[in-house]
């Protein structure tokens, strides 16, 4: 009788864990799926000519392991293709990296969270907490300077336009 109680306390633990790591994953997910989102519109609303990267490659950061190595290249191209979308529009930016540190830093903290994992589960905690913030911290930054970016259309500065098919299409049509 001792035993059976025994393990039904371990399989509401189990439970409980099971549903904290799969909340913590699903959170993840749409914070990595808002971020996408966030520099894809970004690129968008950069004349082609200026970006370094296309719009519809910043998806493969969905690829695990790859999105380690990759972040940094987005995190790059963008910082850079911004520079050359405010400058093209003479706009000030005074020293502004557009994000290339913070971008680093994120890119960083995310590599000590995979390589922590066999550590201790308070240190993966800890930095996946600091990873996070840095994440979110990122892409308040780059939706900033999209929605700059939104006030002034590219039309009215060079007579280049967007790429029509890349602003109008769904990012999803292809994932199915």
């Amino acid at each position: 009788m001792r035993c059976a109680v025994f393990a039904d306390a371990m399989d509401q633990h189990e439970v409980a864990r099971l549903f904290l790591v799969g909340s913590a994953l699903f959170f993840i997910v749409m914070v990595l799926v808002t971020y996408i989102l966030n520099i894809t519109r970004t690129l968008i609303l950069i004349a082609p000519s200026r970006r370094e990267m296309e719009p519809r490659s910043v998806w493969s950061l969905l690829v695990p392991v790859h999105n380690l190595f990759f972040n940094y290249f987005v995190v790059s191209r963008l910082a850079n293709s911004l520079e050359s979308e405010y400058r093209s529009r003479k706009w000030e930016f005074r020293g502004d990296d557009f994000g290339r540190l913070l971008g680093i830093v994120m890119s960083t903290a995310w590599w000590v969270v995979a390589l922590s994992q066999r550590q201790a589960a308070l240190v993966t905690l800890l930095v996946g907490l600091v990873a996070m913030g840095c994440t979110i911290s990122y892409g308040l930054r780059i939706a900033g300077y999209r929605r700059r970016l939104e006030t002034e259309s590219p039309r009215e500065i060079s007579g280049e336009s967007i790429d029509e098919e890349v602003a109008t299409s769904n990012p999803f049509e292809n994932l199915a």
